[in-house]
């Protein structure tokens, strides 16, 4: 069992505790990529990479702002104040409150998206998703690879324009 601390909003420490017996692996390869963290929450399974996470979400469970709050602190304790992408891997079928996401999004440390689908519905919500989300860009994609190089590109851009270069 993991006892995460951080500060999901300015002001407001939150305790998460996630029971990872198994759920928490370190130092997995996948591809030519590290994966630094993997949890297994209760309704989603995170992969924590150096510059983005991948967010598998279950079959048939809700993520609301319940939700949204236990993952926002599991990142921040990891990515403390440095940007970072998240890709939606839509594999599973299941429903989300838009204004969570917006909530989520609004995240200044986040700084890109990606929903990854195949099926036309999860287009479709995709689409409404990113109406309403302005504090970061996102982009849909059928395919994780083309996700994952859009995603590290973005954010190593946005690295890159906070970066301030001596004179």
């Amino acid at each position: 069992m993991v006892t995460l601390q951080a500060i999901v909003k300015p002001a407001l420490v939150k305790t998460v505790t996630i029971c990872c017996e198994k759920g928490l692996k370190m130092s997995m390869q996948e591809g030519t990529e590290q994966l630094n963290r993997e949890y297994m929450l209760p309704y989603c399974r995170l992969q924590l990479y150096d510059a983005y996470t991948v967010v598998t979400v279950n079959e048939g469970v809700h993520i609301d702002f319940t939700e949204i709050e236990e993952i926002s602190t599991v990142l921040q304790n990891h990515y403390h104040d440095k940007p970072f992408g998240l890709i939606a891997n839509r594999i599973n079928r299941y429903s989300t409150n838009p204004l969570a996401v917006k909530q989520f999004f609004s995240n200044e440390h986040i700084v890109a998206g990606a929903i990854v689908g195949s099926h036309l519905t999860t287009r479709l919500n995709a689409e409404i998703e990113m109406d309403i989300i302005d504090g970061a860009p996102v982009a849909f994609f059928t395919e994780l690879d083309q996700a994952r190089i859009w995603v590290k590109t973005t954010v190593k851009a946005a690295t890159e324009s906070l970066t301030i270069t001596p004179a």
